[in-house]
C-alpha cells in the first residue's frame, strides 16, 4: 500500500503510473481502510504562464511541490500560500480535503517608486558616510529615515525587494519559523532525533572542528526505558524483576 501511496506522492511519476497506483489501492484496501488512506487532491497554481500541477496524498502526507521556486519575469517569487494544510517553503502537508497552493509574486517595478521616493537622501552627500553624519550631528537622521521607510511596507514585500537588490539582511524568527527553515538544515544547524511520539528537532553546536569532528548524534534514554536491563547486570532474575515491576519498586518506560 505505501509503495503505491509513494507513486501518488510522486511529482515525476507518469499519469499511466498513477492509475495503475490507484487501481493497485483499490484491489488492496478494505472499506475502513479506504477511509483511512482517502487520497486528496493537491492544485498548485504557478501564476507565471506555466501548466498547473496536482499532486495526491493522505491527510498528514508531505510532499514535495515541483518547480518550488519559480520564477516571472518582472516580479520576485515570495512563497506558496495555501487554502488548506500547511505550505512550507518547498514542502505541502496534507490536510483533510482537497487543497490548492498559489505563488505568490512582488511587482518589481514598486522598487522604482522606492528608490524616487529616496531621491533626496541618495543624493545627500552627508547621509552616504557615518563619519560625515556623525560630525554633522546628523546620525539620528539617517537612522529615522531608514526606521521610517521600513515601516511602509510588511516583511513579505520587504523580502523581494532586498534580495533583488542583493542586500543582506536577516529576519528575525521565532524557534518554529527557524526550524522551518532550509537553510538552517542546509548549515546543519538542527539535526532530526526520531523519538517514540514523533521526531524532534535538537539544536547542533555551533562549533564545527576540521580535527575533532561531533560525535553521531544519540537520544538520552527515555525515564526507565534500561530498568529491566541494568536489573539484570545486578544480578536479579527475570522473576524477581517482574515483581519488582508490578508491586511498584521499579518503574519501566511504557509506550
Amino acid at each position: 500500500i505505501q509503495d503505491d501511496l509513494d507513486v501518488l506522492a510522486d511529482p515525476d511519476a507518469t499519469d499511466d503510473e498513477k492509475k495503475a497506483a490507484v487501481e493497485d489501492l483499490e484491489r488492496k484496501l478494505t472499506d475502513d481502510e479506504k477511509a483511512a488512506n482517502v487520497l486528496h487532491t493537491l492544485t498548485v497554481k504557478y501564476e507565471n504562464g506555466a501548466a498547473d500541477k496536482t499532486l495526491r496524498g493522505k491527510t498528514g502526507a508531505v510532499v514535495t511541490i515541483d518547480d518550488a521556486y519559480p520564477t516571472k519575469e518582472g516580479y520576485a517569487f515570495t512563497g506558496w500560500t495555501a487554502d488548506k494544510g500547511a505550505a512550507s517553503g518547498k514542502t505541502y502537508t496534507f490536510a483533510d480535503g482537497d487543497a490548492t497552493v498559489t505563488a505568490g509574486w512582488y511587482d518589481l517595478s514598486e522598487l522604482n517608486d522606492a528608490i524616487d521616493d529616496a531621491e533626496d537622501l541618495l543624493d545627500d552627500p552627508v547621509l552616504g558616510s557615518q563619519v560625515e553624519m556623525l560630525k554633522a550631528g546628523r546620525l539620528g537622521e539617517a537612522y529615522d529615515a531608514i526606521q521610517e521607510g521600513f515601516q511602509q511596507k510588511t516583511l513579505e514585500e520587504w523580502i523581494p525587494i532586498l534580495t533583488e537588490l542583493d542586500i543582506p539582511y536577516a529576519v528575525c524568527k521565532t524557534y518554529e519559523e527557524v526550524v522551518d527553515d532550509e537553510q538552517a538544515w542546509a548549515n546543519d544547524v538542527f539535526y532530526k532525533m526520531d523519538y517514540p511520539r514523533g521526531p524532534k528537532a535538537l539544536v547542533r553546536t555551533p562549533i564545527t572542528m576540521a580535527e575533532t569532528p561531533l560525535p553521531p548524534y544519540e537520544k538520552a534514554p527515555l525515564l526507565g526505558e534500561h530498568t529491566e536491563e541494568v536489573l539484570r547486570d545486578l544480578g536479579y532474575s527475570d522473576e524477581q524483576i517482574q515483581a519488582m515491576i508490578a508491586d511498584g519498586t521499579v518503574g519501566v518506560w511504557k509506550e
